[in-house]
């Protein structure tokens, strides 16, 4: 109490840390109200301190969006203001954040094919080609690995019968 912003990131990190041994023990609600929390004052901290802050609080947004898998709007929520900040981090320090980046937009891409939300999995699948293309060289074999099962994936979703014929990707 006496020097709050001194200790308002280790108070994040374990609320944080909280919310994921809640959702483990199936204390849902409980998980969501400590990444509230996180949340809120991750965000406070990435304000005045960007460059400390904005990772811890994109994986906490992220940890939360895992949480709330089954409840689409929220978990796209959750993914999409994660995706802002780490697009940020990879434009301005692309050699550390582009992995991380197109990790995120292929897990992404897995959960919208699984949701059936075809269209915005194409455009994020656009995305990584994208950041694959301009940065190709400070992709390691391993990322590349990942984008190649998301593809992989993507791909036998859209040639199954279902899929619509005017909506492949070109």
């Amino acid at each position: 109490k006496k020097n709050p912003s001194e200790y308002s990131g280790l108070l994040a990190k374990c609320l944080n840390e909280r919310a994921v041994c809640c959702k483990q023990n199936k204390k849902i609600e409980e998980a969501e109200e400590n990444y509230t929390e996180a949340i809120a004052i991750l965000q406070y901290l990435a304000k005045e301190n960007p460059n400390v802050y904005q990772e811890e609080l994109t994986n906490t947004r992220l940890n939360f969006a895992f949480l709330h898998a089954n409840t689409e709007q929220e978990t796209e929520y959750e993914y999409n203001e994660a995706l802002k900040i780490y697009r940020d981090l990879a434009n301005k320090y692309p050699d550390v954040y582009n992995c991380t980046l197109i990790n995120i937009l292929c897990n992404l891409v897995f959960y919208l094919i699984e949701h059936n939300q075809y269209d915005c999995a194409v455009k994020h699948i656009k995305e990584i080609l994208e950041v694959y293309r301009d940065r190709s060289h400070s992709i390691p074999v391993s990322d590349i690995n990942r984008i190649v099962d998301a593809f992989c994936y993507f791909a036998t979703i859209h040639f199954s019968p279902k899929w619509n014929n005017e909506k492949r990707i070109s």
